[in-house]
């Protein structure tokens, strides 16, 4: 093959896949439950022909990917959660366009006899030999709940014996009684639920407890993940976006850009984008789907040229360290955290995060205005909150110490309001150790 052809070839080839690798993705997951990062998460693609292991995530729970603009879906795995197979759903999109996409996990139900658990968790099992050709029955009934809220849910709950191979379906109500049952001898059941808008539950019991006693099952449904992910490419950072009808929506937003919001799936929607003072700048109609809706739209911006994201104040790359102290502010004798100090926070609790030898020393301070008794309980009240943020966002308790100082320690004169300013603060003090 001449060299010029050959050259040619390889561009085009080069040009097809970048350009087939047009949906980009980044998040943060996190157990449902207690809002902890999950580490060691791996985001599968996959396809008829292979399998491709696209990010693991680190001790942040932070992933990123690219895919190809045909993808269908992902598979999310992590040890000791339930995988989930995550749907999507373009509805429009720009050229080099991002989208935000947090997720969540729920764990697993560990093997144990006598409660129901997921088959992914299934190892060698053998029934209790002092059981199995023991006479007696005992009574169990399942529920069928919400992982996150334990109220009853609509669903259909079938049984499948190993020993006799009957097969045994009911329909559970919304809200209703559990499903009541006889065992009358030691056996494994296979558990299936299936309820719309939740992911399907596959799940064993070991039922080798013949007591003559009654006791109850709750057998936990994670949602589906149904979330829209927008683009909004704007002349103006300034703006806001909600899903209008009987109930509006607003989607939440940490930079201007990416927006997000929990969504029904097959339900018509209209995406309304205001600008600060309320006027509508674009509206738009779409039908969601099940999994990821990814909406990418232009607003009032030249072609060709997207909107930056508003910078994030990161206080600290992960693993790095220095003794640079990172200052909060606060208003007179308030102590609730402003959007500004949550982002510098989210950052440090990443670094914290990111590494257990890491540690910090928070300090809670005043200006002089009131009685220094006042003022001392307000400095630990600001400390405090800072410190439970971080803690919320995944820092362990082990690696915070907070006090208050009171005003005992200006960082300026209390003479002029532009100084007392400076002293209503709390000081973030990175350590090696505490």
């Amino acid at each position: 093959m001449p060299r010029a052809v050959f050259c040619l070839f390889c561009m085009l080839c080069l040009s097809a896949f970048c350009k087939a690798q047009c949906l980009k993705i980044y998040g943060r997951i996190t157990d449902a439950y207690s809002g902890k990062r999950v580490s060691g998460a791996t985001i599968l693609f996959k396809t008829k022909e292979k399998q491709q292991v696209l990010f693991e995530t680190k001790m942040n729970g932070l992933y990123q990917i690219s895919l190809p603009c045909d993808a269908q879906s992902v598979v999310i795995e992590a040890k000791g959660y339930r995988s989930q197979k995550l749907p999507f759903n373009i509805i429009e999109r720009l050229e080099n366009a991002s989208f935000y996409a947090p997720l969540l996990l729920v764990a697993t139900d560990k093997q144990i006899s006598d409660q129901p658990y997921f088959q992914t968790d299934q190892h060698h099992v053998t029934l209790n030999e002092n059981n199995t050709g023991k006479q007696g029955s005992t009574v169990r009934v399942f529920e069928i709940v919400d992982a996150l809220t334990g109220k009853r849910v609509a669903a259909e709950l079938c049984l499948f014996y190993t020993k006799t191979g009957a097969r045994d379906c009911q329909q559970m109500a919304s809200g209703g009684a559990g499903y009541e049952t006889t065992f009358r001898e030691a056996d494994i059941v296979a558990i299936e639920v299936k309820s719309a808008g939740y992911q399907s539950y596959f799940g064993n019991l070991i039922m080798d407890q013949l007591d003559s006693k009654k006791s109850t099952y709750q057998i936990r449904l994670s949602r589906s993940t149904n979330l829209l992910s927008v683009f909004i490419n704007a002349d103006s950072k300034s703006i806001k976006c909600q899903l209008t009808g009987d109930k509006p929506v607003e989607l939440s937003s940490s930079d201007g850009v990416h927006f997000f919001a929990d969504i029904l799936p097959r339900k018509s929607y209209t995406l309304q984008i205001n600008d600060k003072t309320g006027k509508t700048l674009a509206a738009k109609t779409f039908s969601s789907k099940e999994g990821i809706n990814f909406y990418a739209l232009n607003v009032n911006a030249p072609a060709g040229k997207l909107a930056k994201p508003i910078k994030r104040p990161l206080i600290m790359q992960p693993g790095a360290f220095d003794t640079v102290k990172r200052v909060l502010y606060f208003k007179q004798s308030d102590y609730h955290l402003s959007d500004e100090n949550k982002l510098r926070l989210d950052s440090i609790a990443a670094w914290l995060s990111s590494d257990p030898t890491h540690f910090l020393r928070i300090t809670g301070h005043t200006d002089n205005t009131g009685p220094a008794n006042l003022n001392h309980i307000l400095s630990e009240y600001r400390a405090r909150v800072a410190y439970h943020y971080l803690e919320e966002k995944g820092a362990a308790r082990g690696q915070m110490k907070y006090t208050g100082a009171g005003s005992n320690s200006p960082n300026a004169a209390n003479d002029i309001e532009t100084n007392k300013i400076k002293n209503r603060r709390v000081e973030i003090q990175l350590m090696k150790n505490l």
